[in-house]
């Protein structure tokens, strides 16, 4: 992983009314509140700051230094159980320039699971079969059964990128 910006980070079932089964909309303008209105505020640690978003609006988008303690935390609500279809999508920026970067995958929005749990993430995994900055989204129906899509293509590199990752239980999951 290079240095990553985070402009809006969404993730919900998908239904008849997108809007009443999203579960987060964290658009980090500054600050890791849930704009969804169900309260999932995250709390940012590590090397986590504001930065400008890809229209140069400022403290509109995340920056995320790239150590392992860099993250935001939103919690683990019930509603993060999520068991049937869903979305996440992002915008990201993969930054080249940084040289501290490259050495581990990063984890755009995840449940870990464990204990049993169902998990779930979206991910930017720094290499897989030889392709570098690939997508990736993982389902697990317990906390170690999962499915794992890989994108065939990286994501490029100093431009800011929007894409989703879908799951359709028994029928599909797809990266866009």
């Amino acid at each position: 992983m290079k240095r990553l910006f985070i402009l809006a980070l969404v993730v919900g079932f998908i239904g008849s009314g997108a809007m009443a089964d999203m579960v987060g909309y964290w658009p980090l303008n500054g600050n890791a509140t849930d704009a969804s209105g169900n309260g999932n505020d995250g709390t940012i640690s590590g090397s986590v700051t504001a930065t400008s978003d890809k229209d140069g609006n400022a403290n509109s988008a995340m920056y995320f230094a790239g150590g392992s303690g860099d993250k935001i935390d939103v919690g683990d609500a019930p509603e993060f159980n999520i068991t049937g279809a869903m979305t996440i999508a992002a915008w990201v920026y993969l930054d080249s320039s940084n040289s501290h970067h490259g050495s581990r995958n990063a984890r755009i929005l995840a449940k870990m699971g464990g204990g049993g749990k169902r998990s779930w993430s979206s991910n930017v995994e720094k290499e897989r079969d030889g392709v570098p900055f690939v997508s990736a989204m993982d389902i697990a129906s317990n906390g170690s059964t999962a499915k794992i899509l890989y994108d065939n293509a990286s994501i490029p590199l100093d431009q800011w990128v929007h894409y989703a990752c879908v799951y359709s239980p028994g029928a599909s999951m797809k990266i866009y």
